[in-house]
């Protein structure tokens, strides 16, 4: 058992040369937001206003708000993300904007604001948006998926059979890709489930996960 443990998390760790890669933009996007305001956090830094609106607990309204409401924000991140993530490993150019500048930067960046906003407990709001944790991880795999889909039919080319990158493509690439969307597709629903509440209690006040969830009618962006 524990050895399926291990083999499932080393399933995803990402390529060490990308991990390297990775930390040199996360520390650049650390450092430049001393000098450079380039990045607007949103929500993740508390600029954001929620509304709240009490309603009887009706099954009615606990489909409209968990399935049509919060579930389809969550579904629309989830595709957004999927459409960069499938950009990044079938082109390949969107990789240094949208990884490396836009997540990983912006993620050093965010540390720092957080940091030099709130002291040690913006460390601590740092540390629990797991989203953004997983959608890091999601991001620098789908760069080993896109070398994985390219050597695999650089292979087969050179070789001259079609077999070579089907077989690859199987033992390869498809279970990566499958890894990278449970990932984001995880992400999509801790960013709308936790997150957004997490970010709340922190940098507004403290209102239980159920009652947040449960009355929560608007989010306003500043």
């Amino acid at each position: 058992m524990s050895q399926v443990i291990l083999r499932f998390f080393k399933n995803l760790k990402p390529s060490n040369p990308i991990i390297l890669v990775a930390f040199l933009f996360y520390i650049g996007g650390f450092i430049s937001y001393f000098f450079i305001k380039t990045f607007n956090f949103g929500f993740l830094t508390g600029d954001f206003i929620v509304y709240f609106k009490s309603h009887p607990i009706t099954w009615d309204y606990l489909k409209i708000q968990f399935i049509d409401r919060l579930g389809g924000v969550t579904f629309n991140i989830f595709i957004s993300n999927v459409l960069i993530v499938f950009s990044c490993i079938f082109l390949g150019f969107p990789i240094i904007n949208a990884v490396f500048l836009n997540l990983i930067g912006f993620s050093g960046a965010l540390l720092n604001a957080l940091i030099s906003r709130f002291g040690f407990e913006g460390l601590i709001i740092y540390l629990g948006l797991f989203h953004l944790h997983l959608e890091i991880l999601g991001a620098l795999l789908s760069i080993d998926a896109f070398f994985a889909f390219y050597i695999s039919l650089y292979r087969s080319l050179k070789a001259g059979s079609v077999n070579i990158f089907t077989k690859e493509l199987k033992s390869g690439f498809l279970p990566l890709l499958f890894r990278i969307l449970i990932i984001f597709l995880f992400a999509a629903f801790m960013e709308v489930f936790w997150s957004t509440w997490w970010v709340y209690i922190w940098t507004h006040k403290y209102i239980p996960w159920h009652q947040f969830y449960f009355k929560v009618y608007n989010v306003k962006f500043l």
